[in-house]
Protein backbone atom coordinates (compact mmCIF):
# COMPACT_ATOMS: atom_id res chain seq x y z
CA UNK A 1 0.00 0.00 0.00
CA UNK A 2 1.30 3.04 -1.45
CA UNK A 3 1.94 5.63 1.81
CA UNK A 4 0.67 8.90 0.91
CA UNK A 5 2.50 12.59 1.55
CA UNK A 6 1.75 16.38 0.23
CA UNK A 7 4.36 15.57 -2.35
CA UNK A 8 2.33 13.10 -4.81
CA UNK A 9 -0.09 15.01 -7.29
CA UNK A 10 -3.05 13.89 -8.80
CA UNK A 11 -1.69 12.71 -12.37
CA UNK A 12 1.32 10.39 -9.87
CA UNK A 13 -1.19 8.65 -7.79
CA UNK A 14 -3.53 7.81 -10.75
CA UNK A 15 -0.39 6.25 -12.45
CA UNK A 16 0.13 4.47 -9.07
CA UNK A 17 -3.63 3.19 -9.52
CA UNK A 18 -3.07 1.78 -12.89
CA UNK A 19 0.36 0.24 -12.10
CA UNK A 20 -1.25 -1.13 -8.95
CA UNK A 21 -3.72 -3.19 -11.53
CA UNK A 22 -0.80 -5.01 -13.46
CA UNK A 23 1.51 -5.83 -9.66
CA UNK A 24 -2.72 -7.64 -9.15
CA UNK A 25 -2.39 -9.79 -12.64
CA UNK A 26 1.33 -10.50 -12.08
CA UNK A 27 1.00 -11.60 -7.95
CA UNK A 28 -1.82 -14.09 -9.86
CA UNK A 29 0.83 -15.76 -11.73
CA UNK A 30 2.44 -19.29 -11.03
CA UNK A 31 5.40 -18.19 -11.81
CA UNK A 32 5.35 -15.01 -9.46
CA UNK A 33 4.33 -17.93 -7.09
CA UNK A 34 7.13 -19.99 -7.57
CA UNK A 35 9.72 -17.37 -6.98
CA UNK A 36 7.93 -16.35 -3.69
CA UNK A 37 7.92 -20.04 -2.75
CA UNK A 38 11.89 -20.31 -3.46
CA UNK A 39 12.85 -17.77 -1.65
CA UNK A 40 10.65 -19.26 1.19
CA UNK A 41 12.35 -22.19 1.53
CA UNK A 42 16.16 -20.49 0.62
CA UNK A 43 15.29 -18.95 3.97
CA UNK A 44 14.24 -22.34 5.73
CA UNK A 45 17.33 -23.73 4.49
CA UNK A 46 19.29 -20.30 5.45
CA UNK A 47 17.81 -20.86 9.21
CA UNK A 48 18.84 -24.42 9.70
CA UNK A 49 22.04 -23.48 9.37
CA UNK A 50 22.32 -20.95 12.40
CA UNK A 51 21.38 -17.21 13.27
CA UNK A 52 21.48 -14.80 11.37
CA UNK A 53 19.86 -11.21 10.58
CA UNK A 54 17.71 -9.80 7.62
CA UNK A 55 19.36 -6.38 6.24
CA UNK A 56 16.42 -3.49 5.31
CA UNK A 57 16.82 -0.40 3.95
CA UNK A 58 12.75 0.54 3.88
CA UNK A 59 12.99 0.01 0.29
CA UNK A 60 10.57 -1.87 -1.99
CA UNK A 61 13.02 -5.17 -1.72
CA UNK A 62 13.46 -5.11 1.69
CA UNK A 63 10.09 -5.18 2.87
CA UNK A 64 9.23 -7.77 0.76
CA UNK A 65 12.22 -9.73 2.48
CA UNK A 66 11.26 -8.49 5.96
CA UNK A 67 7.65 -10.07 5.43
CA UNK A 68 9.12 -13.66 3.86
CA UNK A 69 11.44 -13.68 7.15
CA UNK A 70 9.60 -13.15 9.34
CA UNK A 71 7.04 -15.95 7.78
CA UNK A 72 9.58 -18.16 7.77
CA UNK A 73 11.77 -16.85 11.25
CA UNK A 74 9.63 -14.96 12.93
CA UNK A 75 12.63 -14.49 15.88
CA UNK A 76 15.37 -13.57 13.65
CA UNK A 77 16.14 -9.44 13.72
CA UNK A 78 15.89 -6.71 10.91
CA UNK A 79 18.89 -4.29 10.93
CA UNK A 80 18.55 -0.89 9.45
CA UNK A 81 21.59 0.26 8.87
CA UNK A 82 20.50 4.42 9.44
CA UNK A 83 23.12 6.56 8.33
CA UNK A 84 23.04 10.07 8.99
CA UNK A 85 22.28 12.66 8.01
CA UNK A 86 21.74 11.05 4.39
CA UNK A 87 18.68 8.78 5.23
CA UNK A 88 15.50 9.51 3.55
CA UNK A 89 13.20 10.52 5.63
CA UNK A 90 10.17 8.85 4.61
CA UNK A 91 11.99 5.80 5.42
CA UNK A 92 10.57 6.41 8.82
CA UNK A 93 7.31 5.97 7.47
CA UNK A 94 7.99 3.00 6.00
CA UNK A 95 9.81 1.28 8.98
CA UNK A 96 6.63 2.56 11.25
CA UNK A 97 4.32 0.93 9.27
CA UNK A 98 5.75 -2.14 8.72
CA UNK A 99 6.31 -2.80 12.30
CA UNK A 100 2.83 -1.64 13.19
CA UNK A 101 1.82 -4.49 10.59
CA UNK A 102 4.19 -6.88 12.42
CA UNK A 103 4.24 -6.22 16.23
CA UNK A 104 6.09 -9.34 17.27
CA UNK A 105 8.95 -8.36 15.00
CA UNK A 106 12.66 -8.09 16.79
CA UNK A 107 13.86 -5.04 14.91
CA UNK A 108 17.66 -3.26 15.75
CA UNK A 109 18.12 0.00 14.30
CA UNK A 110 22.39 0.60 14.00
CA UNK A 111 22.60 4.51 13.62
CA UNK A 112 26.31 5.39 12.16
CA UNK A 113 27.22 9.16 10.90
CA UNK A 114 29.22 9.96 8.53
CA UNK A 115 32.53 10.66 9.39
CA UNK A 116 34.56 14.40 8.34
CA UNK A 117 36.24 13.93 5.43
CA UNK A 118 33.63 10.43 4.20
CA UNK A 119 31.38 13.65 2.05
CA UNK A 120 32.10 16.62 0.57
CA UNK A 121 29.99 18.93 -1.57
CA UNK A 122 30.97 20.23 -4.84
CA UNK A 123 29.31 23.46 -6.48
CA UNK A 124 26.77 22.97 -8.92
CA UNK A 125 26.49 19.21 -8.06
CA UNK A 126 25.96 18.74 -4.73
CA UNK A 127 27.09 16.07 -1.66
CA UNK A 128 29.56 12.82 -3.05
CA UNK A 129 31.61 10.85 -1.33
CA UNK A 130 35.65 10.95 -1.38
CA UNK A 131 36.07 7.45 -0.48
CA UNK A 132 38.73 9.09 2.26
CA UNK A 133 37.45 6.87 5.19
CA UNK A 134 35.76 3.32 5.51
CA UNK A 135 31.57 3.54 4.15
CA UNK A 136 29.16 4.26 6.84
CA UNK A 137 27.27 1.42 5.54
CA UNK A 138 30.29 -0.86 6.20
CA UNK A 139 30.91 0.63 9.73
CA UNK A 140 26.80 -0.20 10.56
CA UNK A 141 27.23 -3.73 9.66
CA UNK A 142 30.33 -4.39 11.30
CA UNK A 143 28.50 -2.73 14.81
CA UNK A 144 25.10 -4.81 14.08
CA UNK A 145 27.15 -8.23 13.81
CA UNK A 146 29.01 -7.38 16.79
CA UNK A 147 25.38 -6.35 18.30
CA UNK A 148 24.10 -9.53 17.53
CA UNK A 149 27.06 -11.99 17.54
CA UNK A 150 26.37 -13.23 13.99
CA UNK A 151 27.23 -11.70 10.19
CA UNK A 152 25.48 -14.26 8.68
CA UNK A 153 22.30 -12.14 7.01
CA UNK A 154 19.94 -12.07 4.40
CA UNK A 155 19.83 -9.23 2.02
CA UNK A 156 16.98 -8.09 -0.42
CA UNK A 157 19.83 -7.79 -3.47
CA UNK A 158 18.18 -9.24 -7.09
CA UNK A 159 20.33 -10.20 -9.67
CA UNK A 160 18.33 -7.78 -12.65
CA UNK A 161 20.05 -4.59 -10.92
CA UNK A 162 23.63 -5.04 -11.31
CA UNK A 163 26.49 -7.19 -13.31
CA UNK A 164 27.73 -8.36 -10.10
CA UNK A 165 24.91 -9.37 -8.34
CA UNK A 166 23.67 -11.39 -11.62
CA UNK A 167 27.31 -12.79 -11.28
CA UNK A 168 26.55 -13.68 -7.67
CA UNK A 169 23.66 -15.31 -8.10
CA UNK A 170 24.88 -17.78 -10.85
CA UNK A 171 27.81 -18.63 -8.99
CA UNK A 172 26.47 -19.29 -5.46
CA UNK A 173 22.41 -19.65 -6.06
CA UNK A 174 20.62 -18.67 -2.76
CA UNK A 175 23.01 -19.22 -0.53
CA UNK A 176 26.53 -19.35 0.91
CA UNK A 177 27.52 -19.89 4.24
CA UNK A 178 27.22 -16.42 4.99
CA UNK A 179 24.82 -14.90 2.75
CA UNK A 180 21.50 -15.32 1.56
CA UNK A 181 19.84 -13.62 -1.23
CA UNK A 182 16.28 -15.24 -1.46
CA UNK A 183 14.82 -12.24 -3.80
CA UNK A 184 18.01 -12.92 -6.19
CA UNK A 185 15.81 -14.50 -9.24
CA UNK A 186 13.12 -11.97 -8.68
CA UNK A 187 12.27 -8.93 -11.11
CA UNK A 188 10.48 -5.78 -9.92
CA UNK A 189 7.36 -6.44 -10.86
CA UNK A 190 7.79 -9.69 -8.88
CA UNK A 191 8.41 -7.09 -6.24
CA UNK A 192 5.59 -5.18 -6.63
CA UNK A 193 2.92 -7.45 -7.06
CA UNK A 194 4.34 -9.09 -3.14
CA UNK A 195 4.00 -5.70 -2.21
CA UNK A 196 0.22 -5.40 -3.52
CA UNK A 197 -0.56 -8.63 -2.82
CA UNK A 198 0.18 -8.53 1.03
CA UNK A 199 -0.70 -5.07 1.55
CA UNK A 200 2.91 -4.09 2.65
CA UNK A 201 3.77 -0.12 3.03
CA UNK A 202 5.27 0.95 -0.21
CA UNK A 203 7.41 3.89 0.11
CA UNK A 204 6.09 7.28 -0.97
CA UNK A 205 8.99 7.76 -3.06
CA UNK A 206 8.30 4.95 -6.08
CA UNK A 207 5.10 7.18 -7.01
CA UNK A 208 7.55 10.42 -7.18
CA UNK A 209 7.89 9.82 -11.59
CA UNK A 210 7.57 13.60 -12.17
CA UNK A 211 4.26 12.71 -13.77
CA UNK A 212 5.44 9.57 -15.66
CA UNK A 213 9.45 10.66 -16.58
CA UNK A 214 10.74 8.10 -13.93
CA UNK A 215 10.65 4.57 -13.70
CA UNK A 216 9.14 3.40 -10.17
CA UNK A 217 11.51 0.42 -10.81
CA UNK A 218 15.04 2.51 -11.22
CA UNK A 219 14.26 4.91 -8.16
CA UNK A 220 16.45 4.04 -4.98
CA UNK A 221 14.91 5.57 -1.81
CA UNK A 222 17.41 4.16 1.58
CA UNK A 223 20.03 7.01 1.54
CA UNK A 224 19.54 10.37 -0.32
CA UNK A 225 22.91 11.38 -2.25
CA UNK A 226 24.60 8.65 -3.15
CA UNK A 227 27.03 7.43 -5.40
CA UNK A 228 24.81 5.32 -7.51
CA UNK A 229 22.76 6.97 -10.46
CA UNK A 230 24.08 10.44 -10.65
CA UNK A 231 24.23 10.54 -14.43
CA UNK A 232 20.59 9.55 -14.90
CA UNK A 233 19.18 12.70 -13.63
CA UNK A 234 19.33 11.43 -9.70
CA UNK A 235 20.17 14.48 -8.60
CA UNK A 236 17.61 16.60 -10.09
CA UNK A 237 14.90 14.05 -8.84
CA UNK A 238 16.01 14.40 -4.83
CA UNK A 239 16.28 18.30 -5.34
CA UNK A 240 12.75 18.41 -6.84
CA UNK A 241 11.27 16.51 -3.90
CA UNK A 242 13.73 16.64 -1.37
CA UNK A 243 14.73 20.36 -1.51
CA UNK A 244 14.66 20.90 2.59
CA UNK A 245 17.09 17.72 3.19
CA UNK A 246 19.02 18.99 0.20
CA UNK A 247 19.69 22.38 1.51
CA UNK A 248 20.11 20.28 5.16
CA UNK A 249 22.85 18.33 3.72
CA UNK A 250 25.10 21.60 2.17
CA UNK A 251 24.47 23.14 5.75
CA UNK A 252 26.24 20.10 6.83
CA UNK A 253 28.88 19.71 4.59
CA UNK A 254 30.06 23.61 4.62
CA UNK A 255 30.27 23.03 8.60
CA UNK A 256 31.97 19.70 8.77
CA UNK A 257 34.88 21.25 5.97
CA UNK A 258 34.92 24.29 8.32
CA UNK A 259 35.55 22.31 11.29
CA UNK A 260 38.10 20.23 9.36
CA UNK A 261 39.79 23.27 7.65
CA UNK A 262 40.02 25.19 11.52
Amino acid sequence: MLIVTSKHDEDELARWLALERQDAVVAQLRAHRRKVDGALHAIERFAASGPFYAGVSWGKDSVCLADLVFQVAPATPLVWIRIEPVKNPECLLVRDAFLGLHPGVVYHEEVVHYEPGETAWTPGFGPEKTRAVTPAHTRGFRSAARALSTDRYCSGIRAEEACRRRERMQRHGYETARTCAPLGWWTAADVFAHLFAHGLPVHPAYAYTMRGAWNRDRLRVDALWGPTGQGSGRRAWEAHYYPDELRAMERWCARVEAEVSG
